[in-house]
């Protein structure tokens, strides 16, 4: 491979991190892996890697010290009646005492846009949103997040995945929303995210948003850096081996699951003997809350949630982040929706991800009373499986 292909390559790689990985990413990404190890053996000199082995351990390194970290806002109050014609909502995210650098916010709640019988709404009678943060210097009476002086649209100010049931509706206009740069929420700071409708009354609803992100782990913490043994490894491992892309896949059968609202069950991804870098993910399954760590490090990706249930008869059932969040039902044929992290996560040699997953989610339509009827389904009763897309180190 010629020095500009090498370039192109990297450049490939170092964008795949960056976006959301289609199949043919992927697959370029693999072509030139097997490309450029064939035509180094057929002109019989040694390969000349895309990457150096010092950028090598430099991603194993940022990895290291860099985690992924998904959560939702919490269910409060609901303020508004009939008479004067509003009805608001609100949530609200949980304070952390670790900052966390946002990278996606994910809407997991609007009306399909119909008129009686399924018949298609000519305008966009939608929900009105304004998010504002408190606390920490400055914050104390709110700053708007979106500098806005007057509340946004909600589906264009939080992005929407149409991979969930409430969405079957909406227009292709959905899928457009107002991008923001990676935003730092410092500690005990808090987003308050409020829904409100010009008119009509509505019933009790599950309004809560979806935050990807990461945590930067402080020095002193054990887990930020590798230790001798892990160091020693990981370097004899580079020095040694290309670095190769495949997919690690864990799974099990939907019945597995059990009952909505009750039933759960754990899984484990199979014990790698290479260090890996895990870029992202993604499912075949709606309807599922997870909660996930990796074993080695004690490392919790998810938030357990204990939403008020005030006017929320069921939300005591929903205690952890909607798999959607980590890895998107693609059905393996939407392949824009596989979720790439905002970094990539180091599994060590022997590491393993600790998965458990809950069956029922979010709210399935505009009618329901916040009984959570979103029931773990896959297409045809598939079996039930997640993919993390990886790379060898």
């Amino acid at each position: 491979m010629t020095a500009d292909g090498r370039r192109q390559t990297d450049k490939a790689k170092r964008n795949a991190m960056t976006k959301n990985l289609t199949a043919l990413d992927f697959l370029k990404i693999h072509t030139c892996d097997a490309l450029r190890e064939g035509s180094a053996h057929a002109l019989g000199v040694s390969d000349i890697p895309a990457l150096s082995n010092q950028e090598r351990m430099a991603q194993v390194l940022m990895a290291k010290a860099c985690r992924n970290f998904w959560f939702t806002s919490t269910i409060t109050s609901q303020s508004g009646a009939g008479a004067i014609e509003i009805q608001s909502f609100s949530s609200i995210t949980p304070r952390f005492s670790q900052s966390i650098i946002l990278t996606d916010m994910i809407s997991f709640f609007e009306f399909a846009l119909t008129v009686g019988d399924g018949v298609p709404a000519r305008e966009l009678d939608t929900f009105l949103v304004s998010i504002n943060q408190f606390g920490g210097e400055s914050n104390a009476y709110g700053q708007n997040f979106f500098q806005s002086l007057a509340p946004i649209v909600s589906w264009l100010s939080i992005k929407h995945e149409r991979d969930r049931v409430q969405l079957e509706q909406l227009y292709e206009l959905m899928d457009k929303h107002i991008a923001f740069v990676p935003h730092l929420l410092r500690p005990y700071e808090t987003l308050v995210i409020k829904y409100s409708q010009p008119s009509g009354e509505l019933s009790p609803v599950f309004p809560h948003v979806g935050f990807r992100g990461l945590r930067v782990l402080q020095e002193s913490d054990p887990y930020a850096t590798l230790d001798n043994l892990a160091t020693r490894s990981i370097t004899n491992y580079i020095n040694g081996a290309n670095p190769e892309t495949f997919f690690l896949e864990v799974k099990t059968t939907l019945a597995s699951l059990g009952a909505i609202g009750t039933g759960s069950v754990d899984l484990r991804t199979a014990q790698q003997d290479r260090p890996l870098l895990v870029l992202g993910a993604a499912s075949n399954v709606d309807g599922c809350q997870i909660r996930m760590s990796s074993e080695k490090d004690y490392y919790q990706f998810t938030y357990q949630e204990k939403p008020a249930a005030m006017q929320f008869p069921d939300a005591a059932t929903y205690h952890d982040p909607p798999l959607m969040l980590i890895a998107p039902n693609t059905d393996y044929r939407n392949t824009s929706l596989f979720n790439m992290w905002p970094v990539p996560h180091l599994l060590e040699a022997g590491d393993s991800f600790k998965i458990k997953l809950s069956n029922g989610c979010l709210p399935g339509d505009a009618s329901n009373t916040g009984t959570l009827t979103q029931a773990a389904n896959t297409r045809g009763e598939q079996d039930v499986r997640i993919t993390f897309i990886c790379r060898t180190v």
